[in-house]
Parts: structure tokens; sequence; C-alpha cells
């Protein structure tokens, strides 16, 4: 494999608690490599009697991984950190590449992650880049797409010009403005190069068109469009879907998810409680210091990884991932309102908005979210809704 090129955002940070919540949440796929080194170890775990659930590492009936102990991992404590599946070892990381160029990401279901006070991600790219190394050449091996799809009507953007648009996306979402203004911009931006004939414009050429929409959405920002029915509509489907695996509904509840949602009427099952919607929808986001840079920060690190918003390898095209993401963000912050509900509290708070955000990362990341979202709504609907989804409820 040719060098990769790795991108990193300088100013996240992580380091690992050791709290052991990844082991309740990952979904650990193993190769065959992995499987047999574990497989040749077993002497030195008596006390599992089941390692694998077809080739996946089992779990226990409290979802833990069978190789918890309290929070310590056995396998690392009695092999060493390298014989750990890879996906144990690359977590809370995501990797997308296109080319040689690498983007990293981050998963907000981690509570380090959530956090932000280890250490700088500009200081782990050597390891960073072996994971990606070892991750693509046991999980992805072959060549990377050189080109990536813009919009749903199969519009290109070759690499290059993807990292140019990140940049000037990743300028606009770690400026100081407000959260709402900063999304409002990006998501005109999107938006209008979805008008452009981008096959026309390479390189240079595309770094000032970039530029000069840049700036004239900045110094005349458009005021958040008003939310309609259509973004309403798509953010009570998919915060339904997400909301029912949180809270594990089944039958005749999970069916009327998404008409209460719409209406902001009756009651939803979270836990072992009920949340009251029309008490939710009067339930601001508050802590605003501390609970926007979170969800700006979840923004931030999932479009310059294209986690969601752009991933080859998820099918959606970078508009309508982005439209995916304001989806996201919306939900999250439905999912804060009602955590804040159930504790009887005025407002959300920083705490709420966390929680929020690892339910809908673990929903995403691990359980078919997407899949499962589509067979409510065809995608081209995405075409359809921007940033009001994400403050529409």
């Amino acid at each position: 494999m040719t060098t990769l090129r790795l991108h990193v955002l300088a100013d996240e940070r992580f380091t690992c608690t050791q709290c052991g919540r990844c082991c309740h949440d990952l979904d650990v796929r193993l190769t065959a490599a992995e499987k047999g080194r574990l497989e040749a170890a077993r002497d030195l775990f008596p006390e599992v009697s089941e390692m694998f659930a077809g080739d996946r590492l089992a779990r226990r009936q409290s979802g833990a991984c069978v190789f918890l102990e309290g929070t310590r991992c056995l396998v690392h404590a009695r092999m060493g950190l390298a014989a750990k599946p890879l996906p144990c070892r690359f977590f809370p990381y995501t990797v997308v590449r296109a080319d040689d160029e690498v983007r990293v990401g981050l998963r907000f279901n981690c509570q380090g992650v959530l956090r932000g006070d280890g250490q700088p991600l500009s200081e782990q790219t050597a390891q960073i880049a072996g994971l990606a190394r070892a991750y693509y050449e046991e999980r992805e091996p072959g060549p990377a797409p050189a080109l990536l799809s813009f919009d749903g009507r199969g519009i290109g953007v070759v690499a290059a010009d993807l990292e140019i648009l990140h940049a000037e996306l990743d300028g606009v979402l770690s400026s100081p403005r407000p959260l709402a203004e900063r999304l409002t911009i990006v998501d005109a931006l999107v938006r209008r190069l979805g008008q452009v004939r981008l096959r026309k414009l390479e390189g240079a050429r595309f770094a000032e068109l970039l530029a000069v929409l840049r700036k004239h959405e900045e110094s005349t920002p458009s005021p958040p469009r008003r939310a309609g029915w259509m973004d309403r509509l798509l953010l009570s489907l998919y915060a339904s879907v997400c909301w029912q695996l949180v809270a594990a509904a089944r039958g005749r509840a999970a069916r009327a998810a998404p008409i209460r949602l719409y209406r902001m009427r009756g009651t939803l099952a979270l836990g072992d409680a009920h949340v009251d919607l029309a008490r939710l929808s009067r339930t601001p986001i508050g802590e605003v210091a501390r609970s926007e840079p979170l969800l700006g920060r979840f923004a931030r690190a999932k479009l310059f990884g294209r986690s969601y918003a752009g991933r080859p390898t998820g099918g959606l095209s970078f508009a309508r991932g982005w439209t995916l993401l304001c989806l996201q963000l919306g939900t999250a912050r439905l999912l804060a309102r009602a955590h804040a509900v159930l504790r009887e509290a005025p407002f959300a708070g920083a705490e709420d908005v966390a929680r929020a955000l690892h339910d809908v990362e673990d929903v995403a990341s691990h359980r078919g979210l997407l899949d499962l979202w589509r067979v409510r709504l065809p995608l081209g609907l995405l075409d359809r809704a921007g940033v009001a989804a994400a403050i529409a409820l």
C-alpha cells in the first residue's frame, strides 16, 4: 500500500478513560486471523465458555463483551494490546479514504471523546496511521474510489477537490459564530454547489468558486430557513427509528412514534418511564456555553471525517449525507430534551446533550439505523430538507 496522507482535527482531543462502556456498545466483527489467534489462546481464558457468536465476539446477557472483567479487557491484560481485535483497538476513530487521502473522524458514543480533554489527535497521528493501514489491509483491501458523488444526480468530485471543500466547510464550522448560523452557512454552500456544473470546475477554479461563495454567505448570511412540513416529517421519521432503538420499543408503540413526534402529542416510552411530548416541546436546550460546543464538535467531527456526509461505503452522496447529519443533530436535540423531561428539569443541560449524542451515535454506528430508515422513506427525499431539520421539532 502506498503512503497514506492522514487528516485529523488538530484541536480535537481523546484519551481512553478505561470506563469499559465501549465493551458494551461495540459490535466486534472478527477476521479469520483474529478468530484463530483467540482460539489458540483459549487456555488463557478459563472463565470464558463461549468466545464467539458466528464471526463476532460473543456477548453476555447484559450486553457486555465476554472478555470484559469489570472495566478491564482480559485479552489486553493477558495477551497484550496488539492481540486485541482491530475494531477494539481502533475505537473510537473512524477513517474514510479517497485515493491516498485518509480522513479521521471520531465516534461520540465514547466518554473520552465526549469529554474532549485528552491528548490532541495531532499528537496521535503515528498511532492512528498504523491502525488505518491495518484497517485497509485487513478490512477494505483494494483501490479507493477516485471520484465521490456530490449529490443524487451522480456528479462526482475528485479527492483533491474534496479536500478543498472540506477545508472551507470546516473553516465555517470552527468559526466563533452561533451554531445555528454556522450550520445555515454550510447548508447554503452545499445547496449552491448542487446548482453548479462541478464537472467543469476543478483545482484552482473550484477553490476560487468556494472562496467566493463562502465570502458571500458569511458576509450576508441567510436567516435559518423556517422548518416546513417536509422537515418535520423527515425528522419525525428519522428520530422515531432512533428513539425506538434507544427505548427498545416494539409493536403498536413503535408504529405510533412517527405520528406522535410529528404532532408533538401523547407520550413515548424511554427506559422505564414515559415522556410527555407536549412538555418536551416546551423544554429548551440550556447551558448554551457548554451544550452548543458539544453539538458543534459532533457536527464538525462527522463532516470532517465523512462518517455520514459523503462516506463512499455508506451509499450516500455528500449532499444527502449532510442532510442526514442535520437529522442526527435534530434527533440529538430531541433526545436531550426528553432526558431533561424525565429528570423534571426546566431545560436540557450539557449532560443531557452528551447522553443524547451518545445515543444517536450508538444506534447510527452499530445497529443499522440507516438501513432501517430506508424502509420508512426513499433516500431521495433527503434532497428536500436541510439545516431546518435540525431545529424542526
